[in-house]
């Protein structure tokens, strides 16, 4: 209190917003575990708050609100975009009552978490012990997957030359174990309580409406992942990672030269372009899909155990029953209805493969993959163009989107010269074998009958192989 006294009146206001932000997010796991009003207000009245909590709070609270926009949402949806605006809006100004902002954070994950996402019945696939039986170990016959160690020369001098450029899938062994980039992530990640010590005060993503982030602390997620009976858990999937949580873990060395990463990102963002922190219970993950505008991704398991199938490019879509806009339905119905029927199916070749902690997985561009988790995991993962795979990456963007192709081109020419001479030879040679049109450079001048010299831009055609 003496302390305080000496404090002038902004000190005084920005010491007790601190206090208030640490408290309230602690606030949160009281309230998840304790639903009655009057266990949540007598465990509040003995809540103790330490500098370190509220320098923590007070560095990384996250103030991204998710407000509607164009697109119709649900609800439920609107409603809880509202309910994080009032508490964006609570931690900003008024405060008001201590118990009520905590609510409020329970409130957004009870509404996120019972949003209908799929049309299907549900089958309390969360009780079929025989499913996670099944699903726990990799049938015969299946195709084990390609794995490497760290310290080979494989891995530290050929991956890009041997597996990047030869589109082989593969299990990066030892490297999470040994090396020193990655101890954060050894010690802080490695069980839902340990990173609940560390980062539970940390708001993190566990849906996204109109492209913002509706956030909840990480403690109330994992009571949620822990306690949930749901077909369709809600799965936490953060991409705007706190420094913090970044200075955990390193790039691994062949996926450094990542020209996506080096390029696309603009000069004062400070998180990695398309890597994630995640974090779901059992039954969440990924539908098959094709990570996007050509990248490969790297996968890096902490905790948990993950269960993957992996479909090499060209692989028939229909016999994969990718999902279709608009329609979604939990990962463990793709695993009881499709795969049995394509497992051994004479035109399906599938890579299966259950990753277990210290494993990284490495998924090239254009293959096809689904993932679920077994148990709660955490893992990161990050998407990434090597120069080795710029030709199909750069057809990719074009096609999926030319003005982020257009950007990235132009950054690439001023950053790697020699990248993008090579990569309109290429093209050129594809163009001279197809007699197809293809963008091989940027507006040049062009003379017209009578007229002074103009600039004209050449028409983009996607080039084909």
């Amino acid at each position: 209190m003496a302390i305080a006294t000496r404090l002038g009146s902004y000190e005084k206001r920005a010491a007790r917003r601190y206090v208030r932000i640490a408290a309230v997010l602690a606030a949160g796991l009281f309230l998840c575990l304790h639903q009655t009003h009057g266990t949540s207000r007598a465990m509040l009245a003995t809540t103790s708050v330490t500098r370190a909590s509220v320098s923590t709070a007070a560095n990384d609270l996250s103030r991204t609100v998710a407000t509607s926009s164009n697109r119709r949402m649900t609800a439920r949806e609107a409603r809880a975009c509202h309910v994080q605006e009032d508490v964006s809006d609570d931690l900003e100004t008024g405060w008001g009552d201590l118990e009520d902002l905590a609510l409020k954070y329970q409130q957004i994950l009870l509404m996120i978490s019972t949003l209908p996402q799929h049309v299907h019945s549900n089958r309390n696939i969360q009780g079929d012990k025989q499913l996670w039986n099944s699903l726990s170990k990799l049938s015969e016959p299946y195709m084990p997957i390609f794995k490497v160690k760290h310290d080979s020369k494989l891995f530290t001098e050929d991956f890009q030359k041997e597996i990047v450029a030869s589109s082989i899938p593969c299990i990066i062994e030892g490297l999470i174990e040994n090396d020193d980039g990655w101890k954060g992530a050894r010690e802080k990640w490695a069980s839902p309580e340990k990173m609940i010590k560390h980062y539970g005060d940390y708001p993190l993503c566990i849906k996204e409406v109109d492209g913002e982030m509706v956030r909840v602390p990480l403690r109330m997620y994992f009571e949620y992942a822990k306690t949930t009976s749901a077909d369709f858990p809600v799965y936490l999937c953060e991409k705007e990672l706190p420094l913090a949580i970044l200075q955990d873990y390193s790039n691994p060395v062949p996926f450094r030269d990542d020209l996506y990463q080096k390029v696309l990102p603009d000069e004062d963002q400070l998180h990695p372009w398309l890597a994630y922190l995640l974090i779901g219970g059992r039954g969440t993950g990924s539908p098959v899909h094709r990570d996007p505008i050509g990248s490969g991704a790297w996968n890096a398991l902490l905790h948990g155990k993950k269960r993957w199938c992996l479909f090499p490019p060209g692989t028939n879509k229909t016999l994969l029953d990718l999902p279709s806009d608009g329609d979604s339905q939990p990962p463990a119905y793709w695993w009881q209805d499709v795969y049995p029927k394509i497992k051994n199916h004479p035109k399906v070749t599938n890579i299966e493969v259950i990753q277990k902690p210290g494993e990284i997985m490495f998924v090239p561009a254009g293959w096809y993959h689904v993932v679920m988790n077994l148990e709660t995991s955490i893992a990161v993962t990050q998407n990434f163009v090597l120069p080795s795979m710029l030709k199909n990456a750069a057809k990719t963007l074009l096609k999926e989107n030319p003005k982020l192709s257009k950007v990235f081109l132009m950054r690439l020419m001023k950053l790697r010269p020699e990248l993008v001479l090579a990569l309109r030879s290429a093209w050129l040679k594809d163009a001279m074998l197809t007699k197809k049109p293809v963008v091989v450079g940027e507006s040049w001048p062009r003379k017209k009958a009578g007229d002074e010299t103009t600039t004209t831009t050449t028409t983009t055609t996607t080039p084909t192989t």
